[in-house]
């Protein structure tokens, strides 16, 4: 590398740690007001959320939400998921969501997609999660989801997400890629959500608010309500800022590299449309 090349390499560096300490500073009172804001929101139901759609539902299915689903949904059907199971999802009254449940007839996998709206946006929150399971109770889970992670996650779940990767046979691929690597060391055990999907939604649910209500991000304040403690809410904001954000990027940035890299050395091809 020519001395040039490096001066240039480094001043770019150096700026872009610059500008990220100067938009720090800017947020500064988000720091203080993001914590506050989160605590003073109304108590989060642990109810089921999740329930079948019925025929008046799928008929008040916005245009966009409904074209993401069926796409969604048909990519994965011919990369051998079986027919998928659609719900509602009623876990906030201003958020329009509807959620597909497929299951893998090969390699046990599960998949969720999920496609979301504020009921007075017309943004698209649209994600694919995957799930592969392992003997030793270790679940393996790929997404394209672009949101960053708030929340503590499950001590078994093994998480990486591509945000970049808009096609669901490509993120199926990637995590094919990542359980076939796991499962040379750690037997693979298919998954399934049996013949009630959405009582298993609701189960992994449950599992999740008792696992934050343990790591003291929420407490209970009745039978099927948690509040949203001090320290939860301090957490939960400031794992979106700097710097926690960018050590969890930097993080999952070098493991998506890696994913990547095996599969093009593995002749692994993308899935094109």
């Amino acid at each position: 590398m020519t001395s040039s090349a490096f001066e240039a390499r480094r001043s770019a560096l150096n700026g872009s740690i610059a500008a990220e300490l100067i938009r720090s500073l800017l947020e500064v009172p988000t720091y203080v007001l993001g914590p506050v804001a989160l605590y003073l929101r109304p108590p989060l139901s642990t109810q089921p959320s999740l329930f079948p759609m019925t025929v008046d539902d799928e008929l008040l299915l916005p245009m966009r939400l409904r074209e993401y689903l069926f796409f969604a949904e048909q990519r994965l059907t011919g990369d051998g998921f079986d027919a998928p199971v659609r719900g509602v999802s009623r876990q906030h009254l201003d958020v329009e969501g509807y959620a597909s449940l497929l299951e893998q007839r090969h390699d046990g996998a599960l998949a969720i997609i999920y496609a979301a709206r504020m009921t007075n946006s017309r943004h698209v929150n649209a994600t694919v999660l995957l799930h592969s399971g392992f003997s030793d109770g270790t679940i393996l889970a790929t997404t394209n989801s672009q949101l960053p992670s708030r929340m503590p996650p499950l001590p078994e779940m093994h998480g990486l997400a591509f945000p970049d990767v808009d096609d669901p046979a490509e993120l199926y691929g990637l995590h094919r890629i990542r359980a076939g690597e796991r499962g040379r060391r750690v037997v693979r055990v298919p998954m399934t959500r049996g013949a009630d999907p959405f009582a298993y939604q609701a189960r992994e649910n449950a599992r999740v608010f008792e696992h934050w209500v343990r790591r003291g991000y929420y407490r209970r304040i009745g039978g099927d309500k948690l509040r949203c403690t001090l320290r939860g809410a301090a957490l939960s904001v400031w794992r979106g800022m700097f710097p926690w954000r960018h050590v969890t990027a930097y993080t999952q940035a070098r493991e998506r590299a890696a994913v990547l890299r095996r599969r093009e050395s593995g002749g692994v091809p993308r899935k094109s449309a």
